[in-house]
């Protein structure tokens, strides 16, 4: 189910049914596992096509993929996004239900100093936490278009991935007190 409005050619009613499909298979395995929405890339209106015909009720999140697509690859410019997000869940009576960026990126920083990638890295993970993403997967860590989080040995930590494992541990455990953007 990556990015269903772009890599699904089937109906919404199908999809909901892949969905239950899924919530039973799954379920009957472990009951404890976490059934996440289909995810998309860019245009939200497929979440809320999926939450207006009923498939919320078959999922324990929602899932998108978040990359920084402005120029100035500025995560602070995404805000309404998240607050576009934030009111889908509300119209169709899943507000509390969590938020996983399943995919994300800067969009398009070509070559970037050490000192952009660690604030970059550093600034996406603090607004996604700010906005209440429960989840966040960085793609990917030895991504060749974007930031990498190595160096070319894929296996040594740049300053983006040192910046990526120290930004984690100041955000696991913690929680938001104040939000100002």
């Amino acid at each position: 189910w990556n990015e269903i409005n772009g890599f699904f050619s089937g109906t919404m009613p199908q999809m909901i049914q892949l969905t239950i499909a899924a919530r039973q298979a799954l379920s009957s395995v472990d009951p404890s596992m976490v059934l996440l929405s289909p995810n998309v890339s860019g245009s939200l209106d497929t979440v809320d096509e999926f939450l207006y015909q009923g498939g919320g009720q078959y999922v324990d999140a929602i899932s998108w993929h978040q990359y920084t697509n402005n120029q100035l690859n500025s995560p602070e410019l995404e805000q309404g996004i998240y607050e576009a997000l934030h009111d889908i869940k509300n119209n169709h009576g899943v507000g509390n239900m969590p938020l996983f960026n399943t995919e994300g990126n800067a969009g398009g920083i070509a070559s970037p100093t050490d000192t952009q990638a660690r604030a970059y890295i550093c600034r996406n993970f603090l607004i996604e936490w700010l906005n209440g993403v429960s989840n966040f997967n960085f793609y990917c860590w030895d991504n060749p278009w974007n930031i990498r989080l190595s160096l070319l040995d894929d296996q040594t930590l740049n300053a983006a991935g040192i910046a990526y494992n120290e930004t984690v541990s100041w955000l696991k455990g913690s929680s938001v007190t104040a939000k100002t953007i």
